[in-house]
């Protein structure tokens, strides 16, 4: 057994508690026997049984940095097993880290190491509790449903040949970039339909006024400008590009389903719940009129959660928690990107400024995020809302709606 002579405590204000462990040479020598004695129960010396040799033999075969690190390991979990039982109403997490130690006088040695708490929320102020939560209005309006059902109808429709390019149209058209002589440096595709007659009224016209009325087999060209969409640009920097010449190679009409009895039985099988137009408008309203509650009511439990920590309350994140969350960030990027060496390829391509500032981006994103669940936390505590995990989606956030 090891008596730790003295530890210190020192709360560093900010979820983090710096811990010295300081130990008498008579300690740290006690240390080392028991260090010496697990060590030497493994070593082997020609004509003695395992564990039974002299010990000045056994010392010739033991490192001495091994040595000393595992007696630094029991003066350290000692220390540590102490600090826990003599502390239980602190909620340290994680483990210790920024370890250092340090040789004292004749012998003495101190362990000097950081470990983080269970960050606790600190009130500033009453000013949050007379907050409240705007009304939600998640009506659908008819516009809502046209445009849904297009979409729909988009999903099913038909694409049949056609000749001529329109506003309706969905065409393929090959690009050739020309130099001044009309020689060609360089040549590309492009698609043309609703996004583009769609899109701003300058940039919409521009697709219009070039591509509408132009028949399949066509061929056309235009003047090369820097500022045209990039769709249009080339690929290769640096080009001499003076004229872009055209070739209308396939145009499709697309035909939009009726949504009647027949399509919605054919779409989406017999067990759908919806048996015609009207029930489907009617279905689509109710799914839309879900979506805008929860999207509304997300945002307006974040701004009135933002507001609630700016102004009345405080909460220092550990790193240890900081750390937990930007791997767990980091292991969902690696599941859009495809793994982890892809994502690897991903952050090189940044470059390292660029790399350093996108995983900055993440730690902070980490960090604000556990501020507001611990915010939140005591928020839904004053409330009396069970914050569980099991409950249900948004359970927490519909709760609160209701409580403000």
């Amino acid at each position: 057994y090891i008596f730790v002579m003295e530890k210190k405590l020192k709360d560093l204000k900010k979820s983090t508690y710096e811990i010295s462990l300081d130990f008498t040479a008579d300690e740290y020598k006690k240390a080392e026997e028991k260090a010496f004695s697990t060590l030497a129960k493994d070593v082997e010396v020609q004509g003695f049984r395992k564990g039974q040799a002299p010990k000045e033999l056994v010392e010739k075969k033991i490192n001495k940095e091994y040595l000393n690190l595992l007696a630094f390991e029991n003066l350290f979990n000692m220390g540590m097993k102490e600090v826990l039982d003599e502390n239980k109403d602190i909620k340290f997490v994680g483990e210790p880290y920024a370890m250092d130690k340090k040789d004292g006088k004749d012998g003495a040695v101190s362990l000097t190491f950081k470990l983080d708490i269970y960050p606790e929320v600190k009130v500033l102020n009453k000013d949050w509790e007379k907050l409240t939560l705007d009304a939600i209005d998640g009506t659908a309006t008819d516009k809502d449903i046209d445009d849904a059902m297009l979409n729909l109808q988009k999903n099913y429709a038909e694409y049949k040949d056609t000749e001529e390019l329109t506003e309706k149209t969905v065409s393929r058209i090959a690009m050739k970039f020309l130099d001044e002589k009309g020689e060609e440096l360089e040549k590309g595709f492009v698609y043309v339909g609703e996004p583009e007659f769609t899109a701003e009224k300058k940039e919409a016209d521009f697709w219009k006024k070039t591509f509408v009325g132009k028949k399949k087999g066509e061929t056309f060209e235009i003047v090369y400008k820097k500022t045209l969409n990039p769709v249009l640009q080339p690929k290769t920097e640096g080009l001499a590009v003076k004229k872009i010449a055209f070739e209308l190679l396939d145009v499709k009409e697309v035909v939009l389903p009726e949504m009647n009895a027949e399509n919605i039985k054919k779409y989406f099988g017999d067990k759908v719940e919806v048996k015609d137009e009207k029930e489907l408008r009617n279905y689509i309203k109710t799914e839309i009129e879900k979506q805008k509650f929860d999207t509304e009511l997300l945002k307006g439990v974040d701004g009135y959660l933002r507001e609630v920590q700016k102004n009345s309350m405080e909460v220092a994140i550990p790193q240890t928690l900081v750390a937990q969350e930007y791997a767990s960030r980091l292991k969902n990027l690696e599941q859009r990107f495809g793994g982890s060496e892809n994502t690897k390829k991903y952050l090189e391509s940044l470059g390292d400024e660029k790399r350093k500032a996108f995983e900055a981006d993440i730690k902070q994103a980490s960090e604000e995020s556990l501020q507001k669940f611990f915010v939140l936390q005591k928020v839904c505590e004053h409330f009396k809302i069970d914050l569980n995990a099991d409950n249900k989606a948004m359970e927490v956030e519909k709760q609160l709606y209701e409580k403000l």
